[in-house]
């Protein structure tokens, strides 16, 4: 038999959406025997100010089971470029991309998965892809840190700022991430912030030891609307450790969000909490 010539458009069919729900459930009863509790956070087209908030709050108690997964480049991932990532056994029917699940679990949090002093650190998750019938990941999440990108116009003196003090502000308005007023303030956003070694040139010979290389990390962001991030722009978590931005990567297909290849340029100004 012979093709059909021209354009075909087959029937929408709906079976393999079924059964992905019911392998969905299903791995929401394990968690519901062997995962943690944690709170779930959305961005809504209504709030404003920063992400983790009381109105972006959307599930609580809500529970995960999580798997380190070792080893992603076979996925459409930010893998390369170091990242924690997990396998979500949880029932994601309730969740979308770009939700943040962050542990709350009374048995197994303070003391346990965190330290047992006062901290601004957590355990968390940003949920970066619901696959179809294979595993769907998450991608982590440790603390907040605020964004802040130079300048785009001179200042009144007719120079541009490249620095972060002249910088405008990453800002949550309406549910959508925009730069506002340099000098205003920035909106804290969760992050997931990781230290890596690379190689780094060999020592001048034949004694005069290499200059000591420089402490690069990978940040991830959870996706958000209207946030693409750039060479140059700077990140900083709440003890007052700044970050420039090298090599960025943005992903709204496969597994989403932000990743960051990122260079420290000034340690923390406090140690309250540590961040």
């Amino acid at each position: 038999m012979s093709t059909p010539a021209g354009q075909i458009t087959f029937p929408t069919l709906q079976e393999y959406a079924r059964i992905q729900r019911i392998i969905d459930r299903g791995r929401g009863l394990a968690a519901n025997v062997v995962g943690q509790p944690g709170n779930v956070y959305r961005l809504q087209s209504t709030v404003s100010g920063a992400f983790v908030q009381a109105d972006t709050e959307q599930l609580i108690n809500f529970m995960v089971l999580r798997k380190v997964v070792e080893g992603g480049l076979s996925m459409e991932t930010h893998e390369g470029m170091g990242l924690v990532y997990f396998m979500l056994v949880c029932d994601l029917t309730y969740l979308e991309t770009g939700d943040v699940w962050i542990q709350n679990d009374p048995f197994y949090g303070k003391g346990a998965t965190l330290v047992d002093y006062t901290t601004n650190e957590f355990v968390g998750i940003c949920v970066a892809h619901h696959a179809v019938a294979k595993p769907s990941y998450g991608i982590q999440l440790n603390r907040l840190a605020t964004y802040i990108r130079p300048s785009s116009a001179p200042d009144g003196t007719g120079y541009y700022q490249s620095g972060m003090n002249g910088g405008q502000p990453l800002q949550i308005v309406n549910g959508v991430a925009s730069f506002g007023a340099v000098g205003g303030t920035a909106d804290a956003i969760p992050v997931g912030l990781t230290p890596t070694s690379r190689p780094k040139k060999d020592q001048m010979k034949p004694y005069v030891p290499g200059m000591t290389g420089e402490a690069d990390y990978f940040c991830y962001v959870p996706p958000i609307p209207g946030f693409v991030p750039q060479e140059g722009d700077y990140i900083q978590t709440l003890n007052g450790s700044r970050y420039i931005v090298e090599i960025p990567w943005h992903l709204e297909a496969g597994i989403v969000g932000s990743s960051m290849s990122v260079r420290r340029v000034n340690v923390q100004t406090n140690s309250a909490g540590g961040a």
